[in-house]
């Protein structure tokens, strides 16, 4: 490896949650709002298919995890961001261009994704120890994980609004995650 090449194994740090604490609280805030969204825009404009809303919101997470992810390539775990910031990207692009109010056709799919990044959020939360909020972040994993299993386990009777919950909920827990660090080191 060159020394100009970052090396990719660097920890993440206390010093370095402290440095980009108000881009964990943009994010945080912006997946918050996401969740809420996923929850409030199908009830007050029923003409929108509820698959397209949800998936809508994912992809614009995903983008704003893979935003986060890029910036973090110095980082030991970085690879995990992208992955899963990807991952989101997907299930929001399945759900936009399969949009239907009748998601049992591709749940697994969506079952797969959940519980693949989930446990790549456990993944970030082991990497991020040293942070005081780690623990929040292993939740939001576990908390995509048990979704993603609920939804294998429903199969093709699984609700559209369900799905929906399941969704605003991993986005609002995961933006809570991401606002604690900002919180935890003011």
């Amino acid at each position: 490896m060159s020394e100009n090449q970052p090396d990719c194994y660097e920890c993440f740090t206390i010093k370095d949650a402290y440095a980009i604490r108000k881009r964990f609280l943009a994010l945080g805030l912006f997946n918050i709002i996401l969740g809420v969204a996923v929850i409030v825009f199908p009830t007050l404009n029923p003409d929108y298919q509820l698959a397209g809303v949800i998936g809508a919101a994912l992809m614009c997470a995903g983008a704003a995890d893979a935003w986060h992810a890029m910036l973090l390539f110095s980082k030991f775990g970085y690879v995990l961001s992208w992955i899963s910031s990807v991952l989101l990207f997907v299930a929001g692009c399945i759900l936009v261009l399969h949009t239907i109010n009748d998601i049992t056709s591709i749940h697994l799919a969506l079952s797969l994704i959940f519980v693949i990044s989930g446990v790549l959020r456990m993944g970030k939360g082991l990497n991020l120890r040293p942070i005081n909020s780690w623990p929040w972040v292993i939740a939001s994993g576990l908390i995509c994980v048990i979704f993603g299993l609920v939804i294998l386990h429903q199969g093709e009777t699984i609700s559209v609004e369900l799905f929906q919950l399941f969704v605003a909920i991993s986005l609002i827990v995961d933006g809570w995650s991401r606002m604690i660090v900002y919180w935890v080191h003011e």
